[in-house]
């Protein structure tokens, strides 16, 4: 007896966890096909009976399927992405409040491009690398990247408004018919970095 040619597995197919922000490996599960007496292989020599690989570095793959009788199936080519890169943690310039304006803001100084975003509270990100209307409190700094990937925090403190000054009082030393001029004297508010103006 002349036994029947022994099938060849189907060309797999599969799906695959890329590499994230935080995780710089990838995988891949074989979907199918599926089955008693199936292995697979990613590099073609090493075959096993589990359908997932993990641990994978950025390559690709050529998988491929070995049955009981050693058939093998064509090539399915995978490839694992490459990690998405993080941005760098921001640097960033303030205005300050002032005596008459009682919030300040926050301008993101680098890093600068396309796609990304930016946030002071790690929750709410904005294209635009300016934050103002800000209240005094430290802020935390933070870029987003199109891939996710969210940057370290650089803490930015918008400092509490100046206090301005009580209203001047003084004493006065008036003219004389002997002296034509007079003298006003600071009573209050007085202290170390106060100056006066009439």
């Amino acid at each position: 007896t002349i036994n029947a040619q022994p099938l060849t597995p189907a060309t797999p197919t599969a799906s695959t966890v890329q590499p994230t922000c935080t995780v710089a490996s990838g995988s891949i599960t074989v979907t199918a096909p599926l089955g008693a007496g199936l292995e697979y292989s990613i590099d073609g020599t090493n075959y096993q009976a589990s359908t997932l690989f993990t641990g994978l570095a950025t390559n690709t793959y050529n998988l491929t399927v070995r049955n009981a009788q050693g058939c093998i199936s064509s090539v399915t080519a995978v490839t694992i992405n490459a990690q998405p890169l993080t941005p760098a943690t921001p640097t960033a310039s303030t205005v300050q409040p002032t005596c008459t304006v009682g919030t300040g803001s926050i301008t993101v100084a680098s890093p600068l491009g396309a796609g990304l975003e930016y946030s002071i509270d790690g929750t709410n990100y904005q294209a635009s690398t300016l934050f103002s209307g800000l209240t005094s409190a430290t802020y935390n700094l933070t870029v987003r990247n199109a891939q996710g990937c969210i940057s370290s925090a650089t803490a930015v403190t918008i400092n509490a408004q100046p206090a301005t000054p009580q209203a001047a009082t003084a004493t006065t030393v008036q003219p004389t018919c002997t002296v034509g001029t007079g003298s006003i004297t600071v009573t209050s508010p007085l202290g170390a970095g106060l100056e006066y103006s009439i």
